[in-house]
């Protein structure tokens, strides 16, 4: 409805003749979608083979824990992502032409992604037990690796939201789209070979394959706009190096206050320790990027 309204709207106000459309003039849009479709559809169907696999082999109790786990792991990174879809690819068409600009967009983007999502996934994971046992309840034990494993994938897959849009306004949607369906193969038989070990052998397909499967499209995206490999891991390092700090000082308060403390308490303190302990560590060694991403987003609102 929300696209059907406007439409009729606009061709009330301006009324405009049906005229058949030249296969000629529309042969290069009908190509180019047709990739982008084949590539969404297949990329969804290998993006929900891992709940189908649990269902089918594991049985509905395992498939509640998995999907419990994918939701809680998953929520922060598929609120930006919404966002970022919904903006980047209309910014990245604009200066499809212009390496430059893609580079420093590119780069920018992803590190305030990573300084969003880094740390909400990865404290996810850190503090997995505690939150299971006290937000859940004791029935719901069975949540904590799936949840540890599937949050770190949360981790990578932040890294390749704007891999798609980026490549398909440079060209490249047809190695998305074969990316998409290779994808769409590999992943269901890996999630099943996982399912032998249960949910955690499920959540590490997304560990250990998914990664492998992206190299490709890093490949092609750093040659295609000319960005060094070492200039992207930069733009991830601040968000990288704080979640490291983090997960010391975490790992540390675990160590010294297992046993001492009731686990409410305990989450609680966890979640204050490496908090502070990411911020500290992006004010105190990384002042001048912050400084950097603040200027790029009010100097680049729109692309120039």
């Amino acid at each position: 409805s929300f696209s059907v309204t406007p439409t009729v709207l606009t061709l009330l106000w301006r009324r405009q003749p049906f005229a058949v459309p030249r296969i000629a003039s529309i042969r290069r849009a009908v190509h180019y979608s047709r990739q982008i479709l084949i590539g969404r559809l297949s990329w969804a169907v290998s993006n929900d083979s891992d709940f189908i696999v649990a269902g089918r082999v594991l049985g509905e109790a395992p498939l509640g824990a998995y999907t419990l786990a994918w939701t809680l792991a998953h929520t922060p990174l598929e609120k930006l992502t919404t966002l970022v879809n919904r903006v980047t690819p209309s910014f990245f068409a604009q200066i499809q032409t212009q390496p430059e600009a893609l580079r420093r967009y590119f780069r920018n983007i992803t590190g305030v992604v990573a300084l969003v999502i880094f740390p909400a996934t990865f404290g996810i994971a850190l503090v997995a037990p505690e939150f299971v046992s006290v937000v859940l309840g004791s029935k719901w034990l069975g949540v904590i690796i799936p949840l540890e494993l599937l949050a770190l994938h949360a981790i990578i897959r932040s890294n390749v939201v704007l891999l798609t849009p980026l490549l398909n306004v440079i060209g490249e949607e047809r190695l998305v789209m074969w990316n998409s369906i290779v994808a769409m193969f590999v992943l269901p038989i890996c999630f099943y070979i996982g399912s032998h070990w249960g949910t955690a052998g499920i959540a590490s397909g997304w560990i250990l394959v998914y990664p492998l499967l992206q190299i490709p499209l890093f490949l092609r995206m750093f040659r295609k706009i000319h960005l060094p490999a070492f200039e992207y891991l930069r733009s991830v390092w601040p968000a990288l190096s704080g979640c490291a700090v983090m997960s010391a000082f975490v790992a540390g308060l675990k160590y010294f206050t297992h046993g001492f403390l009731p686990l409410y308490a305990q989450l609680i303190a966890e979640i204050l320790v490496g908090g502070i302990a990411y911020s500290l560590t992006l004010l105190l060694l990384h002042r001048a990027y912050l400084h950097g991403i603040l200027q790029f987003a009010r100097k680049y609102r729109t692309p120039t």
